[in-house]
């Protein structure tokens, strides 16, 4: 390239691809306790593409069910049990930008991949914030009508919430309760509510650091253990009735969700799965930029075995 034959476009091209697909993806996954618990789960997944992302949802057992002897009859009823919910995907980009003065100060490999580094740690910094506040979303859309559907409204008694409105669909509600006096009874009353059986139950417990600090003075140290799924992996948390309970800076305030994170999924388009575009060089800036591009959605099957406990002060 004229001004500085060291530097590549293709090497920073294939660099920014190398680290984005590997790296960046593990990086993001890893700083946020909700999107761990999904990666690790099996429900960060990808769709093939189409306007909407569609959740098959079960909200009824199968009639006709029973004993038999002999000759009986057996039931031929049909019986509806299952619908679908329906997300829209976002997406979202990131440039890494090179100034023409940015290639003409760095000269030789060293030091090109050194200034791709500092820029491609840059965008991987803004894209995980980002993505990580708008997994607490508490409208569709987000504030911008773009932004991911978050938990914020996934998880609520109220509101159209992947196309099926809980009005007139009672097992589409989340459960909520507003919190009163005692925090390890009300978590106590909440989680018991959505659990069912003994291994349908919440398993991610997630809140902001002041509820967190609270919960952990209130809860009784011999109940009180130690978290082996993310304590192991560098979040602080302990478990409250099996369930890894943590905090997140960009959770609601004053609210303590409780996730049955098997009914929750991360769906990512496969193209746009943390995909570097090529660099290329505007015709009216001495500059060369490239973007890193993710589309999803946060989508839910069972809204029912998910709750939060609101108001705590």
């Amino acid at each position: 390239m004229a001004g500085n034959p060291n530097y590549s476009t293709d090497l920073a091209t294939t660099t920014l691809e190398k680290y984005a697909s590997k790296v960046l993806a593990d990086n993001v996954f890893t700083s946020n306790a909700l999107m761990h618990t999904i990666q690790k789960g099996g429900n960060y997944v990808p769709y093939d593409g189409g306007v909407k992302i569609v959740e098959p949802v079960m909200y009824a057992e199968t009639s006709g069910a029973g004993a038999y002897s002999g000759y009986d009859l057996l039931s031929t009823s049909a019986s509806n049990t299952s619908t679908n919910a329906e997300y829209n995907p976002r997406s979202y980009a990131v440039p890494v930008v090179i100034s023409g003065d940015d290639k003409t100060d760095n000269m030789g490999e060293a030091a090109v991949m050194n200034m791709l580094k500092n820029r491609i740690m840059n965008a991987e910094g803004t894209i995980k914030g980002l993505l990580n506040a708008h997994l607490y979303n508490t409208a569709v859309g987000g504030s911008d009508g773009k932004s991911l559907d978050g938990i914020g409204i996934m998880i609520d008694s109220s509101g159209t919430y992947g196309n099926i409105d809980p009005t007139s669909n009672t097992w589409w509600k989340a459960t909520e309760a507003a919190y009163s006096s005692d925090l390890v009874t009300e978590a106590t009353t909440q989680y018991l509510a959505v659990s069912k059986g003994s291994t349908d139950k919440p398993d991610l417990g997630i809140t902001t650091q002041s509820v967190y600090e609270k919960f952990l003075q209130e809860i009784d140290p011999t109940l009180r253990l130690q978290s082996t799924k993310l304590g192991d992996v560098g979040f602080e948390a302990f478990k409250f009735r099996g369930m890894d309970v943590t905090y997140d800076e960009d959770c609601t305030s004053q609210v303590l969700y409780f996730l049955n994170t098997k009914y929750i999924k991360l769906r990512y388009h496969k193209d746009r799965n943390f995909m570097t575009t090529e660099f290329t060089s505007p015709t009216n800036q001495d500059a060369d930029i490239a973007h890193i591009l993710w589309k999803g959605a946060l989508t839910c099957s069972a809204r029912l075995r998910q709750a939060k406990l609101t108001g705590i002060s």
